[in-house]
């Protein structure tokens, strides 16, 4: 008498083998390597990293030093090449318990090299705001400005966003308010610059920062 399990079993094994021999056939290509170094200046970027850090040491939605981070955030962009006329600003609000809380959205579009056929583009999102009483996370906003910086000197096929964003440690309200006002730029690729190269101290920060306190 067949044995069902067994079957089932050798099938599943024989299916898994043949995958394996698929994948060892393929020729893969060798990654290539950049036509230019990065061009990433980490000085400036701490450097922006620090005085953002004085300007607005905290930035809980809706206090001052949060309205203070997304207007230094604005003539940040301002001063990129063409930048004024690409900087745009969103005001909005989202209901944190029983508070309506204002908030804030700053963004750049740097265009690509158009051709006519493919304008699908590039987001890259660094939250901006942080809990009360946390004096952190100024390095995904420094570097957004220095990625926006690199993007408006050099050539690039497709265009990017750069968006700045309030409302991460309230259920990611800025994110979710960003894209559903902004639906007439069609993504391909997302990029969220999340605190990099903060390690500094002991002290560990947890926030719900998902929607419906996920």
């Amino acid at each position: 008498m067949l044995n069902a399990r067994l079957y089932r079993t050798s099938w599943l094994v024989a299916g898994v083998a043949l995958i394996v021999a698929l994948l060892a056939l393929e020729q893969r290509p060798s990654v290539p390597e950049p036509a230019v170094p990065p061009a990433i200046d980490g000085n400036l970027t701490l450097a922006s990293s620090t005085r953002l850090g004085g300007l607005a040491p905290g930035r809980s939605p809706g206090s001052p030093t949060a309205v203070s981070a997304a207007e230094w955030v604005r003539r940040e962009f301002v001063k990129l090449p063409q930048g004024a006329p690409r900087v745009g600003v969103q005001k909005f609000s989202a209901r944190h318990g029983a508070q309506q809380i204002p908030m804030t959205n700053v963004y750049v579009a740097v265009p690509g090299a158009s051709d006519g056929v493919d304008q699908s583009g590039i987001l890259v999102v660094a939250p901006r705001d942080t809990p009360a009483g946390v004096r952190a996370g100024t390095s995904g906003t420094a570097l957004l400005i220095e990625l926006a910086r690199q993007s408006a000197t050099t050539s690039h096929r497709r265009p990017v966003l750069f968006v700045s964003t309030d409302g991460g440690t309230v259920g990611n309200a800025g994110i979710r308010w960003f894209l559903s006002r902004f639906s007439q730029f069609p993504i391909i690729a997302a990029v969220v610059i999340d605190n990099p190269g903060e390690a500094a101290g002991s002290r560990i920060d947890v926030w719900d920062d998902g929607r419906g306190d996920r």
